[in-house]
């Protein structure tokens, strides 16, 4: 250990370590320099490497804002995607299943067959099936509005 040199000078506290490692490097015979890193701003030879310097980490912090702004959107997008597709698959299925209403209400075989298929399985008045084409068409209609708004909306202003 180097005479006039405590364990851990000015421990926690950088000025303290500077000035002391700044002694210990005047009174040795090598008479070498602080690395540039441990300069103070103010020490700085050139200041507008220091405007350049905060310029890059400005623009790097801007990058780094952009970048998780893009990530984001990536995943909003791929979430209205998967909601549109399950959607789709909701309404298929809805129409098939209305159009079996339809085609039942409707199957009357010929003479040929038993009796007891020649009534159809699901007799539904005609007042009946008019509703259940018009609601089917008006939610069909109704949802493909509200997804195409959430699929294309833009984002609330706050002003």
């Amino acid at each position: 250990m180097a005479k006039g040199i405590e364990p851990h000078p000015g421990k926690g506290n950088p000025e303290l370590l500077r000035k002391a490692l700044r002694d210990y490097i005047s009174r040795s015979s090598l008479k070498m320099t602080l690395p540039a890193e441990s300069r103070k701003p103010s020490d700085s030879p050139n200041p507008r490497d220091e405007q350049q310097q905060l310029e890059l980490d400005r623009l790097t912090e801007e990058v780094e804002e952009l970048r998780k702004n893009n990530t984001r959107k990536k995943n909003i997008h791929l979430l209205r995607i998967g909601g549109l597709l399950a959607l789709f698959g909701l309404v298929v299925a809805w129409l098939m299943v209305i159009c079996l209403f339809i085609v039942a209400s409707a199957i009357s075989l010929p003479d040929g067959f038993p009796v007891w298929l020649q009534t159809p399985p699901l007799s539904l008045s005609e007042p009946v099936l008019l509703a259940l084409i018009g609601s089917t068409t008006v939610n069909v209609v109704s949802l493909f509005l509200v997804a195409t708004r959430w699929l294309y909306s833009t984002p609330k202003s706050n002003s």
